[in-house]
């Protein structure tokens, strides 16, 4: 019997499925929901934004073009650019075109949405969801191996913006908020946009009609980050002030109406407000939407002790903050709170920063830690810190703007008062410092507490570790000094309250570097050597607890399931860039700890303590680590690391002693030691654009010119990824400009 012919639609959907599945590969931020949840702009309040010459002629121009918004803080540019998506989608000289808009809303309180990388992901979801067919152009950039960055994002959407399959010619991009981004991605990110708007840089790709509109705080850097060609077009709101005044006044009235619905006040208190709301508004939606909080939040307050607390509330955003706070009975727990959200390297959620106000230096069981967990947590810090901070949809907690961590936090060179002095009472109330060591302390803490591994860390553990909890106490277990695969007894299993390990494991090392924690410094919170003595435990390689929170940080700085194996605590300290721990972990010369803390020593990788300092997995520059291990380097071989930029003999001269320690067959210079891939600390630190690190290698000697096992060497990759700065370098240093390049 012959088989029955497909039907249309099975045919069809044979082919969507290999689309949806590439396409949701893009799919990593709520871009769609965020831009939903932005309030509406109250009625004719943005308007007069459509009849701005240069938005029009930007708009309305044939060819490829920039448009650069900016504004002062609480202006209103996130509702504006909410308003510019729903009017361009209208707009007559677009109507029934072959046209897309594509949006993108930066927030600096949502971990999704603050780097380059996920605005590319997320413009390029939304191509592929417009056309099904552009799946397929995407698909030739998705190797088995190759990892989506920056560079292979800006790839993709250069291919299909330029595909000649492409059903919409026309393509608009709004892209809000720079300033909340991440500076190094946005900056990549955004000048690659930007340039696709320059008909000169075209020649090479038809992207077509490509129109960019960003908005943000209007900055030196920012205003560095666009390209100067004639297609440029800029719109400053402070040269507005009278139409966003009147926009501002419709809006005190709107949300004034909204409050007497809520709370049922009569006409004469909204309209004593209103007026005291206009004559006191500055021009900034932000300060009125706070001041109407206040309100809104104390429905048992008379219009007069209102009107007086209105009277008395400073006009400017510094004012309203330090009144807010001013409001707190509690101070000492209040700057806790604040310190903990301060600090955060992304938002916390309501359990995380439950259990982190919970724990204490000298706890040891997390049940410690979750008898003092509140029931009602979202209660107590609204009680505390009122309209000072948002908690989103139920679940995560930040200040109520960035300006409000502007606000709290001075810098380490700015000299320290104690909060009470100066003309605001928490204006930069709390040191940069030290809340990064209170939070690391914290993590530190929490993560050596026994039972505090979560179910879903003992989960990912790799089968078949020999790994016993040899003791946290430090580095001085000369039974196991590295991690071992083999078969035997598995990690500790987890208890309940494990909310905060997943930020512990991934940020504790990061805070512990920006807190510059040291064994001869404060340690914040408890004034004692609570957290280096943690961190000594953390980096000891032998133990179950190092599996448990490292393996949660690798998965976010590699794509590789598992971390290599043998690693050493000289390793993991020199990866983090915490630098008392590098000098303790070269100082130490005992037993076998001395040839595990060795410069040559390797991993399960071929990586030696200098490959891990020179990745930057973490996304910081390691110069100081670095230095520090080449002039141990230095004083081990007796020898100056500071030769001529040319001279690149390799100096070895171990001791006996040394040699005798070394694993066998280790005669390379520790310099150029290269990995199971051929890969020096060099090439790694060109991989990365880290020409400082580059330098210190070359200064110290390193070969210039090794090659890999694709005949690649320091200056090819850095070809290869176009870091032209770090090619000048290597040139400098005299790289062979002769070198084959092997295309990836």
């Amino acid at each position: 019997m012959a088989a029955a012919p497909m039907s249309e639609a099975t045919m069809r959907d044979m082919h969507q499925k290999p689309s949806d599945e590439i396409t949701s590969i893009f799919d990593t931020s709520d871009y769609i929901g965020y831009m939903a949840r932005i309030e509406p702009p109250v009625d004719d309040t943005c308007v007069w934004f459509l009849g701005v010459p240069e938005y029009v002629r930007w708009l309305e121009s044939q060819s490829s073009s920039l448009l650069w918004i900016s504004g002062d803080t609480g202006c209103g540019k996130t509702t504006l650019a909410t308003f510019l998506i729903e009017s361009i989608n209208q707009h007559p000289s677009l109507y029934g075109t072959d046209y897309q808009t594509t949006y993108f809303f930066f927030d600096w309180s949502s971990e999704d949405q603050v780097d380059g990388t996920t605005l590319l992901f997320a413009l390029i979801h939304q191509l592929l969801q417009a056309d099904r067919e552009l799946a397929l152009v995407a698909k030739k950039y998705l190797g088995k191996n190759r990892e989506l960055n920056l560079d292979n994002l800006c790839d993709i959407f250069a291919a299909i913006v330029s595909a000649p399959e492409r059903k919409h010619k026309r393509l608009v991009c709004v892209v809000d908020a720079l300033d909340d981004c991440e500076t190094t991605s946005m900056t990549k990110a955004i000048s690659y946009l930007s340039s696709l708007t320059s008909d000169s840089n075209n020649s090479d790709r038809d992207v077509g009609w490509f129109k960019l509109a960003v908005t943000g705080h209007r900055s030196q850097h920012l205003d560095r980050v666009f390209p100067d060609h004639p297609a440029y077009h800029q719109v400053h709101l402070t040269d507005h002030s009278e139409p966003i005044k009147q926009g501002v006044e419709k809006f005190i009235r709107a949300r004034c109406t909204q409050v007497q619905q809520l709370t049922r006040c009569p006409d004469y208190w909204r309209d004593a407000i209103e007026e005291e709301l206009i004559k006191r508004s500055d021009n900034t939606f932000l300060w009125v939407d706070l001041v109407l909080e206040l309100f809104h939040t104390n429905t048992s307050v008379t219009l007069q002790s209102f009107m007086s607390i209105l009277r008395s509330t400073p006009d400017k955003l510094d004012g309203l903050y330090n009144s807010i706070l001013e409001r707190s009975e509690t101070r000492d727990k209040l700057l806790r709170i604040l310190s903990i959200i301060a600090a955060s390297q992304r938002p916390l959620t309501l359990d995380e920063i439950d259990i982190a106000l919970a724990v204490r230096p000298d706890d040891s069981f997390i049940r410690q830690v979750q008898h003092r967990c509140r029931p009602d947590i979202a209660k107590f810090l609204h009680a505390l810190c009122g309209p000072f901070i948002r908690i989103k949809n139920n679940k995560t907690v930040s200040f109520m703007h960035k300006t409000a961590t502007q606000f709290l936090l001075r810098s380490a060179d700015v000299p320290g008062s104690p909060v009470g002095n100066g003309m605001y009472r928490y204006k930069g109330c709390l040191d940069v410092i030290e809340v990064n060591k209170c939070l690391a302390e914290i993590c530190a803490v929490y993560l050596t507490l026994d039972g505090a591994v979560n179910d879903a860390s003992s989960s990912d553990r790799r089968a078949g570790i020999n790994v016993t909890d040899c003791g946290d106490e430090g580095f001085d277990n000369e039974d196991c000094p590295t991690v071992e695969e083999n078969s035997g007894p598995t990690c500790r299993k987890s208890g309940k309250g494990a909310g905060l390990f997943d930020y512990a494991a991934k940020y504790w090392g990061t805070h512990y570097r920006l807190g510059h924690a040291s064994s001869s410094a404060s340690t914040g919170s408890c004034g004692n050597n609570t957290i280096v003595n943690k961190a000594i435990a953390l980096c000891n390689t032998s133990t179950c607890t190092f599996h448990d929170w490292f393996q949660l940080y690798w998965n976010t700085i590699s794509t590789i399931p598992k971390y290599p194996d043998k690693l050493t605590p000289l390793m993991i300290a020199s990866h983090m860039g915490l630098l008392d721990l590098v000098r303790e972990l070269l100082a130490d010369g005992k037993g076998q700890n001395k040839q595990s803390n060795h410069l040559q020593v390797a991993d399960s990788e071929g990586w030696t303590a200098l490959h891990w300092a020179a990745w930057n997995g973490h996304g910081i520059k390691n110069d100081e680590t670095i230095a520090l291990l080449l002039q141990h380097h230095h004083d081990r071989s007796k020898d100056s690391i500071y030769n001529k930029p040319h001279d690149n003999d390799c100096h070895c001269n171990e001791s006996i002693e040394d040699q005798q320690s070394l694993p066998a067959g280790s005669s390379t210079c520790v310099l150029d030691i290269k990995d199971n891939k051929g890969w020096t600390p060099l090439h790694w630190a060109a991989a990365d654009d880290q020409t400082g690190v580059v330098r210190l290698l070359l200064e110290a000697s390193a070969t210039v010119d090794v090659f890999d096992d694709r005949s690649m060497t320091a200056l090819t990759v850095a070809y290869e990824h176009g870091f032209v700065g770090l090619v000048e370098v290597l040139l400098e240093y005299g790289a062979d400009v002769n070198v084959p390049y092997c295309e990836p």
